[in-house]
């Protein structure tokens, strides 16, 4: 999953979000959300949820990666 986000009007912004299974619709934690092309990321908690902080205003493509076992 990649998604394009505009970030405008901060210095410094934050990405927030849940990430959740598209059939089931249930929250999934520990999957790897990263900002690509930098050092940026984090992974979800037990409910899902994940935030980055300290970007720069723009426009980023987010990807969120699960290994299923």
């Amino acid at each position: 999953m990649v998604l394009g986000l505009p970030l405008s009007g901060f210095a410094q912004s934050t990405i927030t979000g849940t990430v959740t299974d598209e059939a089931s619709g249930e929250t999934l934690p520990g999957v790897n959300v990263i900002i690509q092309g930098t050092s940026k990321g984090a992974a979800t908690n037990a409910d899902g949820q994940y935030q980055i902080t300290g970007l720069e205003a723009g426009t980023y493509n987010v990807l969120a990666r699960f290994v299923w076992i």
